[in-house]
């Protein structure tokens, strides 16, 4: 059996680092298997190969700004493609995100058709079935169900003119053209929404993302210490760009007994935030973020679109409980001993719930026990090893 993945990058981001690691569970199982993507590093890994360069890769982003037609320019990049994929000749065809302007939808899909091959397609988001945007949380949209147009972020896609309409109806002619497709999302959310869309006639399973729960285990640090927050209480957070409810929160907690801290904060960002929210930039070392998370009492995740956001299940591992917005696959993640769920938007109700979780009723032992039983990455690598034996007897 040989197995092929296609995705924006290699190594490197939450979908990077998946395609990765299921190519390592495939290479020692013994199948042949590669990934191809498009931007980012060059990976010196044999099975990562890369097949665009980063300076193509942006003049096509540039082009659908231009044109208002994400996903369907990368002409000579998606022939590419096809050339390397038909040399190995694979049995299953696996899809991660193809919106790094990497392929031409309508060229790419046709190929698979005729090809005939298995097609696995991981959804992590909701791309793959509106017209233009990744997810519509925000803006409670509903549109995608049977017809998007008039966008209300149309203008984060085109330059010009809001083509969300023409892309819905181009996306879903070339995306469910093919016969042999299988769906698969992180979270039950997202699954609801695929049975939902015009893919709804396609199967749709279930695999959660893991973590390496080798990395995200409880760890000491001096940062007590060293950022000065000893006798607080620390709310940790990774606000993805999206610092204005911690303002809001920072308004009602007691600065006495609580610090906030922000981890993922630009500069601009973090001259608008009050001096006593400590925040800091992206932290890229994991095993620095695991001494975070274990330090913090509680996590805070505010996050108005998530698919199934990892941050979650790392404090979870790190033993701390989680508060989240009632959005997204977010509240799948946890349970009644290991964080509370609270309405979109309500940072008040989430101050509340992070008093209760203080309480002690959310215990580091449970949170541990949760994140190892269910979001151990190796067992969700092996989940899609058993997929591919599956789909490619």
């Amino acid at each position: 059996m040989k197995v092929v993945q296609i995705n924006s990058v290699y190594g490197i981001g939450s979908t990077g680092a998946i395609a990765q690691n299921i190519g390592k569970v495939l290479s020692e199982n013994g199948i042949e298997n590669y990934v191809f993507y498009s931007g980012g590093i060059k990976t010196a890994e044999k099975r990562g190969i890369k097949y665009m360069s980063n300076f193509f890769v942006k003049c096509n982003a540039g082009l659908a700004k231009i044109l208002g037609n994400y996903g369907f320019n990368t002409f000579f990049g998606t022939i590419k493609l096809i050339r390397k994929i038909n040399k190995i000749n694979p049995d299953i065809v696996q899809i991660h995100n193809i919106h790094g302007h990497n392929v031409n939808l309508s060229i790419f899909f046709k190929y698979l058709k005729k090809k005939n091959v298995e097609v696995i397609w991981t959804f992590h988001d909701c791309w793959a079935f509106t017209g233009y945007c990744p997810f519509f949380s925000k803006e409670d949209c509903n549109k995608w169900q049977t017809m998007c147009d008039k966008c209300p972020r149309a203008s984060e896609f085109s330059f010009f003119s809001d083509k969300s309409k023409k892309q819905y109806l181009r996306k879903r002619k070339a995306l469910t053209s093919v016969d042999k497709l299988l769906i698969i999302t992180p979270s039950k959310w997202l699954a609801e929404l695929v049975k939902k869309s015009y893919f709804k006639d396609y199967e749709v399973r279930v695999i959660n993302n893991g973590i390496d729960l080798d990395i995200f285990k409880p760890t000491k640090s001096d940062y007590r210490e060293k950022y000065g927050l000893q006798n607080k209480r620390i709310i940790l957070s990774s606000p993805k760009g999206h610092t204005e409810p911690f303002k809001e929160l920072n308004e009602l907690i007691d600065k006495e007994k609580f610090a906030i801290v922000l981890l993922g904060v630009s500069k601009e960002e973090a001259k608008n935030l009050p001096d006593n929210i400590l925040s800091l930039p992206k932290i890229r070392n994991k095993e620095e973020m695991a001494k975070w998370y274990t330090l913090a009492d509680v996590f805070v995740n505010l996050s108005l679109e998530d698919n199934f956001p990892t941050v979650n299940i790392e404090s979870l591992a790190c033993g701390t409980p989680v508060v989240t917005y009632d959005t997204g696959g977010g509240p799948e993640i946890i349970d009644e001993n290991t964080g509370i769920t609270v309405p979109p938007r309500d940072v008040a109700a989430a101050w509340d719930a992070v008093k209760e979780v203080l309480k002690g009723e959310s215990s580091e032992a449970k949170c541990i026990e949760r994140a190892r039983a269910l979001y151990n990455a190796k067992d969700r690598f092996n989940d899609y090893y058993e997929l591919y034996k599956e789909k490619g007897e």
